[in-house]
C-alpha cells in the first residue's frame, strides 16, 4: 500500500486476511510447522503489508470507536496535568479543626467510624489525621512478636511446619524449638502419615466443619480442604 520493499525491510512484514472469517489460522505462528502446500492454502487467503498499512487498514474498520477512545484518553490526560498526576483529589468537603478530630477519636471511634459520622472519603481522613499527626486507638494495636505469629500460624490457623518455616525463613529445628518452649503438641508431619479418608467423610457426614475435623485427626486445616475438593466432598 505504502509502496515499501518488503525483500529490503522482511521484519515488519505481516499477512493480512482479506476476508477475516476465512481465517484458520495465524500465518506466522505455522511457518516451519506446517509443509508449504497447507501453508500456501492460508497465504492465498492474504495480502503482504508492512505493519504501518495492516494496523491502518483495522483501524478504518473501527475509526468511530478508536476516535471516542482518544477523547476519552485525552481528557483524561487534562485531567492529571491539572491534578498533578492524580485522576481524582481526594479531600474533605469542608475543614474539622484538630480539636473535632481528637474528641471523635477519644470516643474510640476508628478512621471508618469518622469517615461515616463526617461522610468524607476514608482517604481524606485518614490524610487529615497525618496533617494533625493524630492516630486512631485501631493505629496504635502493638505489633505481636515473630515468636507469637509463629505459635499463632501454628496453633489457631493450622498452618503445616512446612508453611510456617517458609513464612518466616525458618528451619524446622528453630520453630520445633519456639513451639516446645510453649509446650505446644508438634503435629506429625504430613509427609509421613496418611490420612483415613473414610473417618474424614464420616465426620463431614455427621456434620462437624472441616475446621474442627482437622483438629480430630492432627492436620491443617488446608489438608482437609484439599482432601475435600479433591474427592469432590
Amino acid at each position: 500500500m505504502c509502496g515499501i520493499d518488503g525483500f529490503i525491510n522482511p521484519w515488519i512484514m505481516e499477512f493480512h486476511h482479506r476476508d477475516p472469517k476465512s481465517k484458520e489460522f495465524t500465518i506466522g505462528n505455522k511457518v516451519g510447522h506446517l509443509i508449504f502446500d497447507k501453508l500456501k492454502v492460508e497465504l492465498d487467503k492474504c495480502d503482504l503489508l508492512c505493519c504501518h498499512c495492516h494496523r491502518t487498514l483495522h483501524a478504518g474498520d473501527h475509526l468511530s470507536e478508536y476516535t471516542q477512545r482518544m477523547d476519552e484518553t485525552l481528557k483524561t490526560l487534562e485531567i492529571l496535568r491539572k491534578n498533578d498526576g492524580v485522576i481524582k483529589k481526594i479531600g474533605l468537603s469542608k475543614n474539622y479543626s484538630k480539636e473535632m478530630m481528637t474528641s471523635l477519636i477519644d470516643n474510640g471511634k476508628t478512621i471508618k467510624d469518622i469517615s461515616k459520622i463526617l461522610k468524607e472519603p476514608y482517604r481524606a481522613v485518614q490524610a487529615l489525621l497525618a496533617k494533625y499527626n493524630l492516630e486512631t486507638k485501631e493505629g496504635k494495636r502493638p505489633r505481636i512478636s515473630k515468636e507469637s505469629s509463629i505459635i499463632r500460624d501454628y496453633t489457631t490457623f493450622h498452618y503445616s511446619m512446612d508453611r510456617v518455616c517458609s513464612k518466616y525463613s525458618l528451619d524446622p529445628e528453630s520453630v520445633t524449638k519456639i513451639l516446645i518452649e510453649k509446650d505446644i503438641p508438634i503435629r506429625k508431619s504430613m509427609k509421613n502419615i496418611r490420612l483415613d479418608i473414610d473417618r474424614i467423610k464420616q465426620l463431614l457426614d455427621s456434620g462437624i466443619s472441616k475446621s474442627k475435623i482437622s483438629k480430630i485427626v492432627g492436620c491443617g486445616d488446608y489438608s482437609i480442604y484439599r482432601i475435600c475438593k479433591k474427592m469432590g466432598w
